[in-house]
């Protein structure tokens, strides 16, 4: 796995993994802090653990388990988005004989929270989306569009296509 330290956070990439990472300390609105990719071995997993921003992973093919502060446990599958929020405990783990591969965005910002109540995406954190390529387009679009420029300016406006 190679790992670069850069300005603006650390990136780390091999043949099934892809993670960029920004600074998310600095006052936004809304912006994306990190974004990534990742066809995971059968029961890999990640967590448990929290962050300090939300993360909306999108899974592209295979299987998994999400639990929730060490309580709710949820089956997740292709074509669903599960978003984490910030300060609650996570963990997930890819299925032993059909593991996921998924892509995430990392975001945070004063706004978010009111754009994520005003969507009515504030209660839940697992959605089944249609299956057509265009949310799965979208996902690489942000992780295409972060990986070449790497600015917050450009990233950051993804929250307006949604």
């Amino acid at each position: 796995m190679k790992e670069t330290i850069g300005y603006e956070g650390i990136d780390i990439h091999d043949d099934s993994y892809d993670c960029w990472t920004l600074e998310y300390k600095r006052k936004k609105e809304v912006a994306i802090c990190e974004c990534g990719y990742e066809k995971c071995q059968p029961r890999h997993s990640w967590g448990p653990g929290c962050r300090q921003f939300y993360i909306m992973h999108f899974v592209i093919k295979g299987e998994g388990k999400l639990t929730i502060d060490g309580k709710e446990t949820y089956s997740i599958c292709q074509n669903q988005i599960f978003l984490n929020f910030p300060g609650k405990k996570y963990y997930y783990e890819a299925d032993e004989t059909n593991p996921w591969e998924y892509v995430w965005i990392g975001f945070f910002g004063t706004r978010v929270d009111s754009i994520l109540n005003a969507i009515d995406l504030s209660k839940g954190c697992i959605f089944s989306i249609p299956t057509d390529e265009s949310v799965k387009e979208w996902f690489l679009s942000v992780l295409n569009s972060y990986q070449a420029t790497k600015t917050v300016e450009i990233k950051s406006e993804a929250y307006c296509n949604l």
